[in-house]
């Protein structure tokens, strides 16, 4: 039996209404994404993107220890290549996001049966994510909103929330929700290639991202989520384009 956790210290993925989708998302920079997009248009542009960025980031005297992270994994432009065109099909085949999860998280990796928390957590609560139980509808979620017509950055952006709230892996469920992100990006038409290299410029800003989910699953109104979202994938473009 599954122990009874306080609902504001748990993120579950509220509900998504069609009328969520629809509308642009204003804080989206279009023209810099754009820009990044057509920089980085091809395979070999985007290797090493995520340590060029994360290097740019220190540079300007950022010293999360978390900004170190793409120092000490495998590389994971090549991988997410690899996948690239599997990440934008719909729905997912849980065989192949096991599979591609591992090789980002460079150790086999497996769909839970047990609760899963946060470390960092929401100020002093820990933050657990969904119940095993309902993290296995992940899959099914994402696919009924990319059949919904709507925004393409809203839909990636469901995606991102979809699979982080879940949390339905053993591990690497960070790297495959934002791999699982740039490639609704670029099911929508937004990018081409994975050229964002958003885990460190999230890492920069984990505590912004932190609080745009917790108000999601807390209030269950999506469209602040998708502009505090839409800043972000800004910043990601902005990162990138200086590096």
């Amino acid at each position: 039996m599954e122990p009874e956790v306080e609902m504001e210290r748990r993120l579950v993925c509220p509900n998504l209404d069609p009328g969520a989708l629809i509308g642009p998302v204003r804080s989206l920079d279009h023209r810099v994404l754009a820009r990044v997009a057509e920089r980085y248009s091809a395979a070999p542009s985007t290797f090493g993107l995520e340590l060029r960025v994360a290097y740019a980031i220190e540079a300007k005297g950022n010293q999360d220890e978390r900004l170190r992270r793409p120092y000490f994994r495998p590389a994971q432009e090549p991988i997410i290549w690899s996948w690239w065109e599997k990440l934008q099909q719909s729905p997912f085949d849980p065989s192949d996001m096991l599979e591609l999860a591992s090789l980002l998280g460079g150790k086999m990796v497996g769909y839970r049966s047990r609760e899963m928390v946060s470390l960092h957590g929401l100020g002093k609560h820990h933050l657990f994510y969904e119940t095993p139980t309902n993290s296995k509808m992940w899959i099914t979620d994402a696919a009924a909103a990319d059949l919904m017509p709507g925004d393409p950055a809203r839909k990636a952006l469901y995606r991102f929330a979809r699979i982080v709230a879940a949390h339905p892996l053993t591990d690497a469920n960070g790297r495959l929700a934002r791999a699982g992100l740039q490639a609704g990006l670029a099911r929508g038409g937004l990018i081409t290639t994975p050229c964002l290299a958003l885990a460190p410029v999230f890492a920069l800003h984990a505590a912004e991202i932190r609080t745009a989910l917790a108000g999601l699953c807390t209030s269950g109104d999506w469209d602040p989520y998708f502009e505090q979202m839409g800043e972000r994938l800004t910043d990601a473009a902005q990162w990138v384009a200086r590096a």
